[in-house]
């Protein structure tokens, strides 16, 4: 029963996003406790939850695991990995009309507003069998494992200043999320646990900011072959793309994060504490950065 509520909630959710998702092949491998999916690519309207004039020119994630340890839910944790995510994301009127683009933007609209609208319906009946399945639910949120890998979302311009296409882009190399017990070692929590330890680590999380590039140096210009991927995947690390370095506005910054949750109402210790370990986080803008707000008007020449 409760693998089809997972099963449930991946279709929808994965649905929302992935192109040609193989429902079937995904609920089989849900039953099995080891789910794999590879080589997957996003929609087009996968942006358009956030309403804004932006569309998916192209989007890939390289695979999502996920293991469920049906046999010991409540003694082992679900995994969660995610690897090679690009995102290649432009204006939506840098193209012609697309009327079943406009269809699916419309659609995936109606979508979110229809969930949203059901949630708070059933919130209210969602009563029965309640012991158990938030028992259940509670310990496996308590313990489990999130691992990314390789991110890399980038969008490129060549609507809003003709003639100087401009990319803004993040980078990511690795982001993990685990339970640990109070002195930050991994460990398992039962349902019960009155005390919830969180440990978020990331590296080399970058935001970058190209402001004048030449159409050439754009990576649109490869999205009829696979090469867009090797080149969002190799310039994480190489800082890079067609040997234009990236103009970061916050360089690549690595952190950890301890969380502290008490779920226990008590008002000596604070519900949640949050500890944020980095060794520096800098803010850099260049002067043709600052330029590129201004209208041309204000151009130094």
């Amino acid at each position: 029963m409760f693998e089809g509520v997972i099963a449930s909630l991946l279709n929808k959710y994965l649905g929302r996003y992935i192109e040609n998702l193989d429902s079937q092949n995904l609920n089989v491998s849900i039953l099995s406790g080891n789910v794999e999916l590879k080589d997957l690519e996003l929609k087009p309207e996968a942006l358009f939850e956030l309403n804004l004039p932006v569309e998916v020119k192209s989007g890939y994630v390289g695979r999502i695991k996920l293991v469920i340890p049906w046999t010991g839910l409540y003694s082992l944790p679900v995994i969660v990995t995610v690897e090679d995510v690009y995102v290649l994301a432009g204006p939506v009127s840098d193209r012609p009309y697309d009327a079943n683009k406009e269809k699916a933007k419309q659609l995936a609209l109606k979508k979110k507003q229809l969930e949203e609208v059901e949630q708070s319906s059933t919130q209210s009946d969602a009563n029965e069998d309640k012991g158990f399945f938030e028992k259940l639910t509670e310990t496996i949120v308590n313990n489990i494992q999130i691992h990314i890998e390789n991110i890399h979302v980038r969008y490129e311009d060549t609507v809003t200043s003709p003639g100087t296409p401009f990319a803004f882009g993040i980078t990511l190399e690795n982001l993990s999320a685990e339970t640990t017990d109070s002195k930050w070692y991994v460990t398992h929590l039962d349902a019960n646990a009155p005390t919830i330890y969180k440990l978020v680590s990331l590296r080399n999380l970058g935001v970058y900011w190209n402001a004048s590039l030449k159409y050439k140096k754009l990576v649109r210009s490869k999205l009829d072959s696979r090469i867009w991927r090797d080149i969002m995947k190799s310039s994480i690390k190489s800082k890079e793309i067609f040997k234009e370095n990236f103009q970061y506005i916050v360089p690549p910054v690595s952190a950890t994060t301890k969380m502290t949750l008490h779920k226990v109402e008590n008002y000596v210790v604070p519900k949640l504490l949050v500890n944020f370990h980095c060794s520096e986080i800098d803010l850099d803008v260049s002067r043709q950065q600052v330029w590129a707000l201004l209208p041309e008007s204000y151009y130094p020449y």
